[in-house]
């Protein structure tokens, strides 16, 4: 079994916290190559070696389009203190798919000058068949900045004339006003990487502590120079990491150093630690006037609001009346974060704000009226896993609302207008989340056993002795599947129809009716008329049953999985089918009755058919009672899956007499 270990180091000091267990299998090849040298002297700006000219192709991961020969940052600082990060990138592209990589995009948060990126350079060696060298230059015009938002930039730039078998390189530097700029180190991106470097340069005062995520067979280099306060960190040969079906933040699974301010030397010359563990975040964020201070200060505006829970006897009613109210009044920008960069009565007054604002809002009206909740800091399913053993804030991407109402726990996140206050939303599902409970802050799991996504299926359709199928079908989709739904038919109706029921395009559908009942509670039905044809061959038609469970294709094809299966929710598809067969036409012998399902009951497949006289009646159904699958789960998974499919696409035969 292959794992990952996580190591918290604070500086100069090795300390193994706890094991991962995951699997990430790879062939982890040495390379002859000049990387392997405990520390790469860098190579200078346009010097290329015979090796990196001659490579057409990565000896431990030979599927690549291109490979990373070095990334390395060196950091320091100035008499201001500010930190300093020069960057040097060198790729060598192997075949058309791997030109992209000449496409860069530096992000960097350009927010009150904080950080500013300078002396860019890049340079393309180009090969021709006949072995002649081009070495061609990125021009500064060539160079471009966009504004992302108020806070966040980018710096876009394209390297020229690259073609299957260049080199292309770039390096810059990273000003930032202080080592609040210093950001997490990923070791390894899609493509795989030969040598990639990281050093740090720490301030005199300061101390950083490190967490190390790695794969336990891909050795890590930790060189500590004690004079001047520098530690380097160094790995080789790692392959890329690929997108995979159901797959969480890659991020979660990249070779990576994390950093964190540990403490500093006062003016007094007292060491101060910073944010050592859960309950420094409680304090150090709730004495903040862009969070804790907001949730406690009254907003001008909200009176009537709060007026109108009066009445209302119940707390969980309380709760609900508040947050379907901020969720459908008050807009979410688009902006992801766990602060309030505005004062909320400006939020109030303009009805749109962050997911920050719009939750710290929620959880000062909801105090207002009396209702116990409490911030809750959640990384969605894309940004990442919390590891709940060591204290960091960047682990948390967002704040949510944490509800104590009867007895009962609510999460709610005001920013989402689809999900009802009853369920978890579905991006932070099984994840883990910080508790700012002052009494008993706490890293918690969110768990959801009781709702799940669910679409129950009825068609009932007429076969002619021509093969035309013709009939009506309604979906009533509940829980996480109405959410998923409800969203993909408000943002565009004709692609809402195409993805979920008319990608053959031999199937029309007519009269769309969609109706989300009473509340958002709800399941929401959609129904149509459909028309479509049978397969045949010679004097037979073929009927797929499975063209209307929505189960058509297996993710699960892979021969190797490197990262957990999560789900978000249990799952469950029910399809029931009726088809009224014309005079003349004869079933031939139906494909046979299945059940199949694992061990440990996690999935459960169940097919029936069965032929009355001109009726043919056919019932599916499809359960994921697990959530989430580790990697060493997939082989059971993915032959779970196949034996799935392999059913589902067996075809009914039809015969005219």
């Amino acid at each position: 079994m292959n794992k990952f270990t996580t190591i918290a180091i604070a500086p100069f000091i090795n300390t193994p916290i706890y094991m991962l267990t995951r699997i990430f299998a790879a062939i982890a090849c040495l390379l002859p190559y000049m990387y392997l040298s405990a520390q790469l002297i860098e190579p200078k700006f346009k010097s290329y070696s015979p090796e990196e000219i001659q490579m057409n192709k990565c000896s431990f991961d030979p599927s690549a389009d291109a490979i990373v020969l070095f990334d390395i940052v060196n950091s320091n600082y100035n008499d201001e203190y500010n930190l300093l990060q020069k960057r040097h990138v060198r790729i060598k592209v192997f075949n058309e798919k791997g030109i992209r990589n000449a496409n860069i995009v530096i992000p960097f948060y350009s927010g009150s000058d904080f950080e500013f990126i300078r002396d860019i350079e890049g340079a393309v060696l180009t090969i021709d068949k006949d072995g002649m060298q081009e070495l061609k230059e990125l021009n500064r015009s060539d160079i471009y900045y966009e504004k992302v938002n108020k806070n966040y930039s980018l710096v876009k730039f394209a390297l020229p004339n690259v073609k299957a078998g260049s080199i292309i390189e770039y390096t810059y530097l990273s000003v930032c006003k202080n080592y609040g700029g210093l950001r997490d180190w990923f070791f390894q991106t899609e493509i795989p990487t030969v040598y990639s470097s990281f050093t740090l340069m720490v301030i005199p005062g300061r101390a950083f502590s490190y967490l190390i995520q790695k794969k336990l067979d891909y050795p890590i280099d930790l060189q500590q120079n004690k004079n001047v306060g520098s530690t380097s960190f160094t790995m080789r040969n790692i392959p890329g990491l690929h997108e995979e079906p159901y797959m969480e933040a890659a991020k979660d699974y990249l070779q990576k150093v994390e950093f964190q301010l540990a403490n500093y030397t006062s003016r007094f010359g007292d060491k101060v630690n910073y944010i050592t563990s859960w309950n420094d975040i409680t304090k150090e964020l709730m004495s903040e006037p862009y969070f804790g201070k907001v949730i406690d200060k009254k907003i001008p505006g909200t009176e009537a609001l709060i007026a109108g829970t009066i009445a209302i006897p119940s707390m969980e009613g309380k709760m609900q009346f508040v947050h379907n109210y901020i969720r459908k009044n008050i807009a979410w920008n688009g902006q992801d974060s766990k602060y309030s960069m505005n004062s909320l009565k400006d939020v109030w007054e303009k009805k749109k704000g962050n997911s920050g604002e719009l939750n710290l809002l929620l959880i000062n009206i909801l105090k207002e009226v009396g209702v116990e909740v409490y911030p809750l800091l959640v990384s969605d399913r894309d940004h990442g896993r919390v590891n709940p053993q060591v204290a960091m804030l960047d682990q948390f991407n967002k704040v949510n609302a944490y509800v104590k109402a009867e007895n009962k726990i609510y999460v709610l996140d005001a920013s989402d207008r689809f999900t009802p206050g009853h369920l978890i939303p579905h991006s932070i599902l099984n994840s883990h989340a910080f508790l700012m409970n002052g009494k008993k802050s706490e890293v918690i799991q969110l768990l959801d056993d009781k709702s799940n996504h669910l679409n129950v299926t009825t068609l009932i359709a007429t076969i002619n002795t021509d093969g035309i199928v013709e009939g009506k079908r309604s979906v009533i989709s509940s829980n996480y599947a109405r959410i998923e739904r409800e969203k993909s038919a408000l943002q565009d109706k004709e692609r809402f129809i195409y993805n979920y029921f008319s990608k053959d395009k031999e199937m029309k559908i007519d009269s769309m009716l969609i109706t989300y009942g009473v509340t958002d509670t709800d399941p929401m039905n959609q129904e149509f008329k459909f028309i479509t044809t049978t397969s045949s061959t010679g004097d037979f038609q073929l009927l797929n049953t499975n063209l209307y469970t929505g189960i058509d294709k297996n993710p699960f094809t892979a021969d190797q999985r490197f990262s957990r299966i999560n789900f978000g929710s249990k799952q469950q598809t029910i399809s029931y089918q009726k088809y009224i067969l014309a005079a003349g036409l004869k079933a031939e012998e139906l494909p046979k009755n299945i059940h199949i399902k694992t061990p440990d009951n996690s999935l459960e497949f169940i097919r029936i058919m069965k032929l009355e006289g001109n009726e043919l009646n056919v019932q599916i159904s499809f359960k994921i009672n697990q959530p989430v699958f580790n990697s060493d789960d997939y082989d059971s998974l993915k032959d779970f899956y196949k034996k799935m499919n392999n059913a589902l696409n067996e075809q009914v035969v039809f015969k005219s007499l």
